[in-house]
């Protein structure tokens, strides 16, 4: 009677030194706590609670790490044959995980993202590359049910446009966009990258800035979007592609701009 709990179930056997010192031999000796376990009649999780404070336990976990990197095509090929198998279930599964674990999990993609912004970058041109139809397809479909929408955003962006040109003493034009755009040969003013660059107003046309040449820059489609109307100094300093001689650069080619004041320019 003596093995059995008052809720009817039986007691689980004691965990004894010989089990304590078998265990202990078997994990110096490398044996997973998989197979130790099975030699016991217990429980991996038990196995691995009794081993874990021991040295034993921490040559089993060494050899543990070992045996993952050494195989870790295996791993990943079993997993992945696991997900396909099991979709609902891994779905479930990482969601119920992301929804315990939400802010650590945003904190630890955060500091991936700016400890390999290289990688990150490759990762979304190869996803954009896959998924291109797919974004060309969702943008479709927002512009159809939002045209109101989408009109006013282009009125308002044309009103603004025609405001900071009338009150501008050298509005930009095309001659003095490739000007300024060979200022930084073809390339992000920001980042450096190469390829097709957008006009970047510093001082942003919601912020007050007008469309003059002191106010422009190049920019990648990335950091335009990235940074779109805030101030320019406090969003590049949070950017992991920062540079002291960029940032020099852009202060002395669109000083006032940077100072957050309005160029000079006629009264409105």
């Amino acid at each position: 009677m003596n093995s059995v709990s008052q809720n009817g179930r039986r007691k689980p056997r004691p965990w004894t030194a010989q089990d304590q010192v078998v265990a202990e031999v078997a994990a110096a000796c490398g044996i997973s706590f998989v197979d130790i376990g099975k030699v016991l009649s217990r429980h991996v999780t038990t196995v691995r609670l009794k081993l874990l404070p021991t040295t034993a336990g921490k040559a089993a976990l060494e050899y543990g790490k070992e045996w993952r990197q050494a195989n870790r095509d295996h791993l990943l090929a079993t997993g992945r044959k696991y997900a396909a198998a099991n979709k609902e279930k891994k779905t479930q599964y990482d969601r119920e995980r992301y929804l315990l674990n939400r802010q650590n999990v945003i904190q630890q993609a955060r500091e991936y993202r700016v400890a390999n912004p290289e990688k990150v970058s490759e990762c979304k041109k190869l996803w954009y590359k896959r998924n291109w139809r797919r974004v060309a397809d969702a943008s479709r479909q927002w512009r159809n049910a939002n045209r109101e929408r989408l009109r006013e955003n282009i009125r308002r962006r044309k009103a603004r446009k025609r405001a900071s040109r009338k009150n501008a003493l050298r509005p930009l034009d095309t001659i003095g966009k490739n000007a300024r755009f060979t200022i930084w040969q073809n390339r992000c003013a920001y980042c450096g990258a190469i390829g097709k660059m957008t006009v970047d107003h510093v001082l942003a046309l919601t912020a007050g800035g007008l469309d003059e040449l002191c106010n422009v820059a190049p920019a990648c489609g990335r950091c335009n979007s990235s940074k779109c109307n805030a101030p320019v100094e406090s969003w590049y300093r949070r950017q992991p592609f920062f540079t002291e001689a960029r940032w020099r650069k852009i202060q002395r080619h669109c000083p006032a701009a940077v100072a957050g004041q309005l160029p000079l320019a006629l009264p409105a």
